[in-house]
């Protein structure tokens, strides 16, 4: 009961959380069923987080219709991105040091993915129980985020496979340790490469959460500065007006997207377009329904 109450919490506070149901039950497979073969067991442990998972994402799909971001709708599809996508999370996973946006990998990351991909892939014939969990824990984590449209995905969308993918790196340490137990220090607990490993892992991958986290919170700032602007400057704007944002900093396929959901949020679906203006670009036709705001020094201000 108590983890069923904390899946229904998760799936409140982030919709991915969704794939924890596919988690859950790759869990009582391998620990509940595989054991004694107890077919009704196995199923009705499973059944509860099932019957809620398929009506939230039912409901999901159908109110995604009234959200000003229409995010489902945009940015999820199921096609040949999918692979393309994991390859990338895989490659993020294994060399963590390049920020960006979309399915750039670099040699490093081919190879790294690579070598993850066979390693997991070895864990899954001859591993341990623990191990082949862990290993589909951290496919199914990465799944959701790989519907997403290529260009709008960012690195620091690895994050819910950290914790499986930390404990597989200390499991790794552990499994090193036992074959280099003859050459370590009696001194030397054999633990040891085990925690040395997730120490790395922490580290690494938490400095890049937090790099990328706070760029998004700058950016969260922008969209502050940009409602009250509009607030003060256009309370209410003809139907159709655009509203252009001259030297900017919303550029971007998110960012369109952002500006779409604050102009129907204001102004009501459809009446009002924000475009963000790169330098240089040329702009719509003058006319009274084309209304100007320029972004300097951190502010936006009317153009006349």
């Amino acid at each position: 009961m108590g983890s069923l109450l904390a899946f229904c919490l998760a799936l409140l506070a982030k919709e991915s959380t969704a794939s924890a149901t596919g988690v859950i039950t790759v869990f009582l497979f391998l620990f509940l069923f595989l054991p004694g073969w107890d077919y009704r067991r196995f199923v009705l442990a499973c059944a509860p987080f099932w019957v809620i998972v398929i009506p939230y994402i039912a409901f999901t799909f159908i109110t995604d219709t009234d959200d000003p971001t229409g995010i489902i709708r945009r940015m999820y599809f199921l096609g040949g991105h999918v692979g393309q996508n994991m390859w990338w999370f895989l490659a993020r996973l294994a060399a963590p040091f390049e920020l960006g946006q979309g399915p750039h990998v670099s040699i490093a990351g081919h190879i790294g993915a690579a070598v993850l991909l066979a390693a997991g892939a070895l864990v899954l014939l001859r591993g341990s129980m623990q191990a082949r969990f862990l290993v589909l824990w951290t496919g199914i984590a990465l799944t959701p985020l790989a519907l997403w449209r290529p260009e709008l995905l960012l690195g620091r969308f690895t994050y819910q496979a950290s914790i499986p993918f930390a404990v597989l790196l200390a499991l790794g340490g552990a499994w090193l340790a036992e074959r280099v137990r003859s050459r370590l220090p009696r001194a030397v607990p054999a633990w040891t490469p085990g925690l040395a490993l997730l120490g790395i892992a922490v580290a690494v991958y938490g400095s890049l959460t937090i790099t990328q986290n706070r760029d998004r919170t700058r950016e969260g700032e922008t969209y502050r500065v940009l409602v009250n602007a509009l607030r003060r400057e256009f309370p209410s704007p003809a139907p159709g007006s655009e509203i252009v944002l001259v030297d900017g900093v919303w550029s971007g396929p998110f960012h369109a997207l952002y500006l779409e959901a604050v102009a129907d949020t204001l102004y009501g679906t459809g009446n009002v377009r924000i475009v963000n203006a790169e330098p240089g670009a040329p702009m719509a036709t003058e006319g009274e329904k084309l209304l100007k705001m320029q972004f300097r020094d951190g502010a936006l201000t009317r153009l006349e």
